[in-house]
């Protein structure tokens, strides 16, 4: 090849060498997923270019598994920070808050603050109200069969 190289003009020697350039940087830059993505489009169009270079080929197709690889781990590596973020932090916190709300709850009901009609009837009872009131309607049926 490098025969056939030297054969032609020099304008054609100097394209080839530039070529050869871009493909050397091809190499290097491989590794980058984005990068490989649009190698591999590039290669699978042209097929006399994918065999010329199918080194080229193999190691894109290499750095999208490793990029696809990478994010897979940082997922896990994500959900594993929120669980014992969740653990350590969110759980202690809930806990806290239902004991509180459960103390406030004891407390409320040890203090003994009842609803306005609940202490309205304790009173009725212990003045002895309550009874008369529930035999008032009673007596008034009892009073209407009579005159009946």
């Amino acid at each position: 090849m490098e025969k056939e190289i030297r054969r032609g003009s020099k304008s054609d020697r100097w394209t080839s060498r530039e070529e050869e350039r871009v493909w050397v940087q091809f190499y290097r830059k491989a590794g980058d997923p984005v990068i490989a993505a649009d190698l591999i489009e590039q290669l699978e169009s042209d097929r006399e270019v994918k065999a010329r270079h199918f080194g080229l080929y193999l190691r894109c197709r290499q750095s999208l598994r490793q990029g696809k690889a990478r994010r897979a781990r940082a997922k896990h590596v994500a959900r594993a920070f929120h669980l014992v973020g969740r653990l350590l932090i969110g759980w202690p916190i809930e806990v806290i808050r239902d004991g509180l709300g459960f103390l406030g709850a004891v407390t409320v009901a040890w203090a003994g603050t009842d609803e306005p009609a609940v202490r309205q009837m304790r009173k009725f009872r212990r003045n002895g109200k309550a009874d008369k009131s529930n035999a008032a309607p009673e007596e008034a049926v009892k009073a209407k069969a009579k005159q009946a």
